[in-house]
């Protein structure tokens, strides 16, 4: 198949990847930055209105066979969706809207780097003349705006590692009118009791829990649930409220009863406050993303370094730090305690991030007051469970059960 430029797609992918190849920009990349690139540059044309993976369901097929790193393939995808980003951005009359936008998309890493360079090699694949026309586009003042605003992205970046189930044990299976359940009963498990043998991640003991949870209401819990899961799994924008609890706090939203667990990418969340901040109910991306320009967004690295008792670090290096320590971790224990990390001018230690960061967390689960539920917003989170504020299984409502065993989900009773 000819694309618009009269060049058959798959000539325009491989010459795209090998222009890439040659740039200057290509060789300061990292391998897994250029694995990232690779794969977007050639399969950058399996996509129609935005959608690479309802367009091709064969490229969804082959990226959950061999891609086994989610994070990895959401950037991939997403490089691959916004191919046309460059020419968008200079269309848009709205300059502020298209900044906010792009750099939104290319948070991630160096994807804006990646980006860039499989734009500037696109062009090039169709001709010295084609790109001589544009090549204005790529001029770092053109561009600096979506650079500014990624690094005030990272600046306020967010940090939170909500503990899920990474596994099923057998033992916590329960009978229930017929059927089998998965249930870890938080209530009837010893506060000190090490958590690793019903699934979580070893070193947590069961007051060491916090989960990342969006609670449901409604009187068919079966249909609420699966509105959340459709629009979680579909490559669409999907914004969500969420909240963090604990054993000991399991104050939520309207003290909701039924709900699902999440894990979240820590560059996927917008904003987080020990405090509703009324984001509303229905999230357009616009009224979202203006959340990264709140105060609760810049909440996380205050209360970072202030826990860590630094205060020099500016913006730029505290972004920087963020991007490359934090943004890409998902659990606490990949900060190994006796490593060294810089942060300005001050060096660090593993077990002094994830104190800090822990501190955080208890702060964000900490009651303000009876009627208390902190509000976390986040983008695209993954259910990893589901999640109930009753004590039994025999009264628990039979929409909330269905929707739990058609998943296949473990079921948190706290």
């Amino acid at each position: 198949k000819k694309g618009e430029n009269g060049l058959a797609l798959d000539t325009n992918s491989f010459l795209t990847l090998a222009n890439s190849f040659k740039s200057k920009e290509y060789k300061n990349l990292t391998n897994a930055e250029k694995f990232v690139l690779n794969f977007a540059a050639l399969y950058k044309n399996f996509t129609k209105n935005n959608d690479p993976l309802n367009t091709f369901p064969s490229l969804n097929n082959y990226l959950a066979r061999f891609i086994k790193n989610e994070e990895v393939k959401d950037r991939i995808i997403n490089l691959i969706k916004n191919r046309d980003w460059l020419e968008i951005y200079q269309k848009e009359e709205n300059k502020d809207k298209a900044v906010i936008y792009t750099s939104f998309e290319f948070r991630r890493g160096r994807d804006f780097e990646i980006a860039k360079i499989i734009s500037k090699a696109n062009m090039q694949s169709i001709g010295d003349d084609y790109y001589g026309r544009y090549k204005t586009w790529f001029y770092p003042n053109n561009l600096k705006p979506i650079k500014d605003e990624i690094l005030n992205i990272n600046a306020g970046g967010c940090a939170i590692f909500p503990d899920y189930p990474v596994s099923k044990n057998p033992n916590n299976n329960v009978e229930h009118d017929g059927h089998i359940y998965n249930v870890i009963n938080l209530k009837r498990i010893d506060p000190s009791s090490e958590m690793k043998e019903f699934g979580f991640e070893p070193g947590k003991t069961r007051d060491d829990l916090q989960f990342l949870v969006h609670m449901t209401e409604g009187p068919n819990q079966y249909l609420e649930l699966n509105v959340i899961k459709n629009l979680l799994n579909i490559p669409k924008d999907t914004f969500l409220s969420e909240s963090l609890i604990s054993c000991n706090n399991k104050n939520t939203f309207g003290d909701r009863t039924y709900g699902v667990v999440l894990s979240q990418a820590n560059t996927n969340t917008i904003s987080a406050s020990n405090y509703d901040q009324f984001s509303g109910f229905k999230k357009a991306k616009e009224s979202a993303l203006r959340l990264m320009h709140s105060a609760e967004r810049g909440e996380f690295s205050l209360k970072f370094l202030e826990n860590l008792g630094i205060e020099d670090v500016d913006k730029r290096e505290f972004a920087e730090f963020y991007k490359n320590n934090i943004a890409n971790k998902t659990s606490l224990s990949q900060f190994i305690d006796s490593k060294e990390y810089k942060i300005g001018q001050h060096t660090i230690t593993g077990k002094q991030i994830k104190n800090a960061i822990q501190k955080y967390q208890n702060y964000l689960t900490t009651p303000v007051n009876n009627s208390y539920a902190n509000e976390i917003v986040g983008y695209r989170p993954k259910i990893k469970a589901a999640i109930a504020k009753w004590p039994y299984i025999v009264s628990m409502e039979d929409e909330f059960l269905k929707f739990v065993r058609e998943n296949d989900l473990p079921l948190i009773i706290i």
